[in-house]
């Protein structure tokens, strides 16, 4: 730009190369401007704790943060973590909420002392209980120590499918038996010895 023989730096030139030329980098507030805040800018604690949750599982970082910023993890940490990484780790009865609603329509904590996360291990539990498949169902997932009670509503008798060929097909009568499960129903004796804090067990089956 030149005016009357004299060149004038472009404002724009003029700003990029010195921040402090641009008035609007210069002040707290920009009345002008209905959408900017400083708000916008997130503090370093809301960023380490967007951090901390989103590497939980591989990264697990709770009992080491103050009480306000472990709150602040735990309403926001993801159901889907495995229990593997949350059982031992996290007691906090809001997040085990989160959890039940997340999973079960019907949640009632009556039938399960009150707790919430009881209620989560329990009914975890019966539903492998329940639905158990020999050969299929990996029993390690059986073990906890957070179970008091269980309420088993069927023991259905497993299906194991078997895939045949088709020049085998005339043999499948002859085989049948030797496909099929091991057992005919699931054996309390993977679960039972390990439940040191079981204090009833309903079973219904038929």
């Amino acid at each position: 730009m030149e005016i009357s023989g004299r060149k004038l730096a472009s404002p724009v030139f003029a700003t990029k190369d010195n921040p402090a030329a641009d008035t609007r980098q210069m002040r707290r507030i920009i009345a002008e401007d209905p959408d900017w805040s400083l708000a916008t800018v997130p503090l370093l604690t809301e960023l380490c704790v967007k951090h901390i949750v989103r590497n939980f599982e591989d990264n697990p970082i709770l009992d080491e943060l103050l009480p306000k910023h472990k709150s602040k993890v735990l309403e926001v940490l993801s159901t889907e973590i495995a229990m593997k990484v949350t059982a031992n780790l996290v007691s906090d009865e809001g997040y085990w909420k989160r959890c039940c609603k997340a999973r079960w329509e019907v949640c009632d904590i009556n039938h399960h002392g009150g707790s919430w996360k009881r209620m989560y291990f329990e009914r975890n539990l019966e539903g492998i209980i329940e639905n158990f498949v020999p050969e299929t169902t990996d029993p390690s997932l059986l073990s906890t120590p957070y179970i008091r009670g269980l309420n088993i509503r069927q023991l259905l008798p497993p299906v194991k499918e078997a895939l045949i060929k088709d020049d085998d097909a005339s043999d499948a009568g002859s085989d049948a038996g030797q496909d099929g499960p091991s057992i005919d129903h699931f054996d309390f004796g993977l679960v039972t010895p390990k439940l040191a804090h079981l204090e009833e067990l309903h079973l219904t089956y038929g």
